[in-house]
């Protein structure tokens, strides 16, 4: 049997220098705990009895840094002079440079319009100076863009930076402005449709009432005049007086008839008697209506008409209108002795009319419109004509109707040329109105 060993009790002396030791060691545990939380080590060394054994903090931190990496963010850590010790890819990729010349480079190098004063002392103020919101960035080439920063604190006098790239918002807000004023101006062209329509509806009314307001007097007028050539004893002053005032009262019945022809085009109250007609014989009438303003100008009128019949299922008399308005309009702008040369003939399945002038013609700028109710090309007063500019509008909206088309050429100086496109009939029954 063995006998127990009963240890030495330990003086006074010894169980206080032991307990300080513990005391020591247990600082010593307390201080490591801290420094771990607060980041200030990256290892920790353990002393056992196979020796020295170290146990890094990588895998600590590796969830957190994986996160800052992988932030569509940009993220940086500055120390208080502004000197940038870490940084995500997305805030180097931000300013097109490498992680690696990121750091140790400064903040303020890279800002536009802030001074680095104001940016020290931001960073050494930190909650008590307010963090310039959005700030102009200069990336490695030498471009701006947008950004919002935001500051935060760090243990060990460290700063977080949390950069946001604007560009996709600031372009997001112009497409949102564009299309606000883009509404704006639709809903301003809406009304500007509205107000036009009614002001044309106007217009519309206006000519149909001055039409019949200046054709009421007219026909008294004529009444007065074939009276008055009734009379035997008249001189030959009044005789050229009548005649003066004849022809006059012709023109002005002219030009209201044709002023009324608008106002019923225009308003729809205009009626085509369509039926199975001759285009030879329909120019043939119009020449002849023509040659009243031809000849006293000595114009050599040139037709010639198409050697096969040529028919059409149109309104004869509205197409003797076109016809005749055509040739009154090469005359009036072509000079005394000119040439206008009128042609009919068959194209495919269209009969095509040609007048053609020597006239002063028509600028360049003025043909897009020269169909235009009103529109005159410009002439000097000896050849004038008068003409209030609707012979043209009435020739186009005339063909539009029997399902045509009216086309001007002209060189100015040059004369101009007028072609009239026109369906034919394929056969001999006429068509349906």
């Amino acid at each position: 049997m063995r006998a127990a060993i009963i240890p030495t009790p330990k003086t006074n002396d010894e169980l206080l220098e032991e307990n300080e030791h513990l005391r020591l060691r247990l600082e010593e545990s307390e201080a490591v705990v801290e420094a771990i939380r607060s980041g200030i080590v990256d290892a920790v060394v353990v002393q056992s009895v196979p020796g020295e054994c170290v146990y890094t903090l990588e895998g600590a931190d590796r969830s957190y840094r994986l996160l800052v990496e992988t932030m569509q963010q940009g993220v940086a850590v500055l120390n208080r002079e502004g000197v940038i010790l870490d940084c995500n890819p997305c805030v180097a990729n931000l300013f097109q440079i490498s992680v690696e010349k990121m750091i140790g480079d400064t903040v303020h190098h890279l800002m536009v319009g802030i001074d680095h004063a104001v940016w020290f002392d931001l960073l050494q103020n930190v909650g008590s100076l307010p963090a310039p919101n959005e700030v102009r960035l200069r990336r490695s080439d030498g471009t701006t863009f947008p950004a919002a920063l935001a500051l935060s604190v760090l243990p060990l006098s460290r700063f977080c930076l949390l950069v946001t790239d604007l560009s996709q918002q600031k372009q997001y807000e112009v497409l949102v402005e564009s299309k606000v004023a883009l509404r704006h101006s639709e809903k301003q062209l809406q009304l500007q449709a509205v107000a036009l329509e009614d002001l044309h509806s106007r217009k519309d009314e206006f000519l149909a009432m001055l039409g019949h307001e200046l054709r009421n007097p007219l026909a008294p007028i004529t009444s007065a005049l074939q009276l008055m050539r009734l009379q035997k004893n008249e001189d030959k002053v009044q005789s050229q007086a009548l005649t003066i005032i004849e022809r006059q009262v012709k023109q002005l019945t002219r030009l209201v008839d044709d002023l009324l022809e608008v106002s019923r085009i225009s308003t729809g109250k205009i009626n085509v008697r369509q039926k199975r007609v001759s285009l030879n014989d329909i120019v043939e009438c119009a020449v002849e209506t023509a040659r009243l303003l031809m000849n006293p100008r000595q114009h050599e009128l040139t037709v010639t008409l198409s050697p096969q019949p040529i028919w059409l299922y149109a309104d004869a008399a509205r197409l003797e209108q076109v016809v005749v308005n055509l040739l009154n309009n090469a005359a009036k702008y072509t000079a005394d002795g000119g040439r206008i040369v009128l042609t009919v003939q068959r194209e495919s399945d269209e009969a095509v009319l040609r007048v053609r002038d020597t006239g002063v013609g028509i600028a360049v700028e003025l043909l897009p419109r020269i169909f235009d109710l009103f529109t005159q090309a410009e002439r000097s007063l000896d050849r004038s004509q008068g003409g209030l500019g609707i012979g043209l509008c009435l020739v186009q909206r005339l063909v539009g109707m029997h399902g045509g088309r009216v086309e001007a050429f002209s060189t100015v100086g040059f004369g101009s040329e007028f072609v009239v496109h026109l369906p034919m009939m394929l056969s001999r029954a006429p068509l349906p109105s």
